[in-house]
């Protein structure tokens, strides 16, 4: 199990290319503060690795494909990035799957999941169509594996909604989290 979990944080580094904030940039305040709170109780002070990229690719482009830019510290990164620095989901993981033949649906609400004797049934509701204002039943795409990724609150959802019509999931979806 922990060698599983050690692959997972490797792939994870690979993707996103973690990096320290650079010495050469503007000093910040945050970090300042940071350092002078360890040094005042005589602690270690390390800069964590952050998934922003600080050096532009050689051609503009990422190793997945993606234009990418350097970060300018516009300290846009929670809100979102407007200058394509910070290596995201939308930068990073989409354009990879992509590359390597997934499809991607965009506005689409899942409503649940079924297994089929092939794979996986994956129901959905256009939205944005005006279709979302009726009880009009769900359309679904098939695939031989699914990754569900809706966030924590959106995947135990959609594991609920499943399990209500019929798929087999463990009694503890959904416990143990605040």
């Amino acid at each position: 199990e922990d060698g599983l979990l050690e692959e997972g944080f490797t792939l994870a580094r690979e993707m996103l290319k973690p990096a320290l904030y650079p010495e050469h940039y503007p000093t910040l305040n945050k970090l300042k503060a940071h350092q002078q709170s360890a040094n005042a109780l005589e602690a270690p002070f390390n800069k964590v690795p952050i998934n922003v990229c600080f050096a532009t690719p050689e051609d503009g482009i990422d190793h997945v494909g993606v234009e990418q830019q350097a970060c300018n510290n516009c300290g846009d990164c929670v809100s979102g990035c407007n200058f394509n620095a910070k290596n995201t989901t939308r930068m990073n993981y989409l354009p990879d799957a992509w590359n390597h033949g997934a499809e991607i649906y965009c506005q689409a609400n899942v409503r649940y999941l079924e297994k089929t004797d092939s794979g996986w049934r994956v129901f959905y509701q256009d939205m944005g169509t005006g279709a979302e204002c009726f009880s009009a039943a769900p359309l679904f795409v098939e695939a031989d594996l699914v990754i569900l990724a809706a966030g924590t609150l959106g995947s135990n959802e959609i594991l609920l909604r499943s399990q209500s019509r019929g798929l087999a999931i463990s009694s503890q979806l959904g416990q143990h989290f605040t």
